[in-house]
């Protein structure tokens, strides 16, 4: 993965409501498998592998993980609440109602999408790793 053009945002703009770099038609195709060893993995276009690395490398075969940041990303989504964020393994998750920053100082960089692309994304992982 090249480094970032720009600085690793800390996250302190996008929770204030700053737009970060919202990728228009954001994740388009993902494919859903399981590979030789059995385990999860999805196929991306190469501009949302940030995505594939975080659902691979932080979330992994974990259906109580993959559930609570769907049911997460729900809630904001749906206004329940106004903002959540988790930090795992390699990256932060900031949800807001209106996009989503994976935000990685592992791999020196951020990712910011529609949340309901997201959502869709996180759906399709649960449904995955819960044997779908």
């Amino acid at each position: 993965m090249e480094p970032p053009s720009e600085p690793l945002d800390v996250a302190d703009g996008f929770r204030r409501g700053g737009v970060g770099r919202v990728l228009p038609d954001s994740i388009g195709a993902m494919i859903f498998y399981r590979d030789e060893t059995g385990a999860p993995r999805v196929r991306v276009d190469p501009q949302m592998d940030l995505l594939a690395e975080f659902f691979e490398g932080d979330v992994q075969d974990i259906v109580e993980e993959a559930h609570e940041l769907l049911k997460r990303a729900r809630e904001v989504a749906a206004g329940e609440a106004a903002l959540w964020e988790e930090t795992y393994d390699s990256f932060t998750v900031v949800v807001r109602p209106d996009a989503v920053a994976l935000l990685s100082p592992v791999f020196e960089a951020e990712l910011v999408m529609p949340t309901d692309d997201f959502i869709r994304a996180a759906a399709g992982w649960l449904d995955l790793v819960r044997g779908g």
